[in-house]
This record gives C-alpha cells, sequence and structure tokens, in this order.
C-alpha cells in the first residue's frame, strides 16, 4: 500500500477517473474520498478519423 500512495502522490493528477477508481478500491471511504478530490489534469488523446492500419477514413 505504501507503494501504491508514493505512485499516486506522483501521478493521481495525470490518470484516468476509471484508473484511480481501480487503484483506489481496496483503501477506507475517507482515504477514497481524498484521493478522487485531487484536481484531474488529464486530458484524453484526440481520437483520430482515420483507421491508423489502413489509412481509410472512417
Amino acid at each position: 500500500m505504501d507503494l501504491l500512495r508514493e505512485f499516486l502522490r506522483q501521478h493521481a493528477h495525470e490518470m484516468p477517473r476509471t484508473m484511480l477508481r481501480y487503484a483506489i478500491e481496496k483503501m477506507s471511504d475517507k482515504e477514497r474520498k481524498e484521493w478522487m478530490s485531487i484536481p484531474q489534469t488529464f486530458t484524453p488523446a484526440k481520437v483520430s478519423r482515420t483507421n491508423r492500419f489502413a489509412g481509410i477514413p472512417v
């Protein structure tokens, strides 16, 4: 758990919320709420409208 907490201190702000929820699911309610209150700076990558393997517009 200590290793997980150290990782979360460094990366929780940039993690997608679903990933963060899975990472903290075994923690106490109080600690989960604290981790979920961290402002998110993650921005999903823009989805390309082209099939990346064939170069064909989707």
